[in-house]
């Protein structure tokens, strides 16, 4: 009897201890690559994106710089967040009295209405003075899950590292809007750096007022500042975009940046705000059948 009695105290010990509730505000790991997570840092070209598809399934903290950040709340731009695909969270931040609550994350498509084209659920707990999230892996690779504002770009040199950008040869001021099938459109650009050349040419941005319904688009962009650039400078500039009438040069202006790579110029464009809005490059008239065997994104 005094054998049998031992056992069951040593057995009602072992379901105590396996009971006991792990508390997620001493137990959690970091998320890693925190600094490229904020919805202000756009993923670049050979920059490896932010991928959650290999994400241990547990209690994360997200924090860059010693600060402590919070899933994003709010849709956040396409491209953003180091990542193609990003998942912020559809709700508020709980309070530390509700404990660990649900809540919906939605999954950014790369479409500019496509805000939650799919969703998950996860758990999140207030610790005083930052947040746990109990995150699971992501389905696709350059999916990630978005935390802070920050802005860390990789360090590239865009001189090296750039993309080519689309359908340039029908971005030329010569090239008429009803010269071509399908207007060039800017709206789902990827963010970064371009150059920008066809049949080995490259081309640069005009420097002037364009026409309307002219470089292969409705809304074309021209750049409203110099080219001249000391070898590998790097400067800010405005580009215009015209509006409707002849006077109307800018109806609107938007921030890119330019390179010089000695024999060529890279830029750094966003996205336009809709379509049938693109950037300018080149004088030349439509050039279909080339743009058609080598544009790409």
């Amino acid at each position: 009897m005094e054998h049998i009695g031992r056992f069951e105290v040593f057995l009602i010990c072992i379901l105590v201890q396996g009971n006991t509730a792990v508390d997620p505000c001493t137990n959690y790991s970091k998320v890693y690559r925190s600094d490229s997570r904020g919805t202000n840092c756009l993923v670049e070209i050979k920059s490896p994106a932010v991928c959650d598809r290999l994400l241990k399934p547990g209690w994360y903290k997200a924090e860059a710089n010693g600060i402590s950040l919070e899933m994003a709340s709010s849709c956040p731009p396409m491209y953003s967040c180091g990542t193609e695909n990003q998942l912020w969270m559809d709700g508020r931040s709980p309070s530390v009295s509700d404990g660990v609550v649900n809540r919906k994350v939605c999954i950014r498509d790369t479409g500019p209405n496509d805000c939650c084209n799919k969703s998950r659920q996860i758990q999140i707990k207030n610790c005083g003075s930052f947040y746990v999230y109990n995150l699971s892996y992501t389905d696709e690779c350059n999916q990630a899950y978005c935390f802070g504002f920050t802005n860390t770009p990789p360090p590239i040199d865009p001189c090296k590292s750039y993309m080519n950008i689309n359908r340039a040869g029908l971005r030329g001021t010569m090239c008429k809007i009803y010269d071509v099938e399908t207007t060039v459109c800017d709206r789902l650009l990827r963010p970064g750096w371009y150059k920008v050349v066809e049949n080995g040419i490259p081309f640069d941005m005009p420097t002037y007022c364009v026409d309307s319904y002219s470089c292969g688009t409705a809304t074309p962009i021209w750049l409203n500042g110099s080219l001249s650039l000391q070898p590998y400078e790097t400067a800010d500039r405005t580009a215009c975009v015209k509006g409707v009438g002849t006077s109307n040069c800018c109806s609107n202006s938007i921030s890119i940046r330019i390179k010089n790579c000695i024999n060529f110029n890279v830029y750094y464009l966003p996205y336009t705000d809709y379509c049938d809005a693109a950037y300018c490059f080149g004088k030349h008239e439509c050039k279909i059948e080339q743009t058609t065997k080598t544009g790409k994104s």
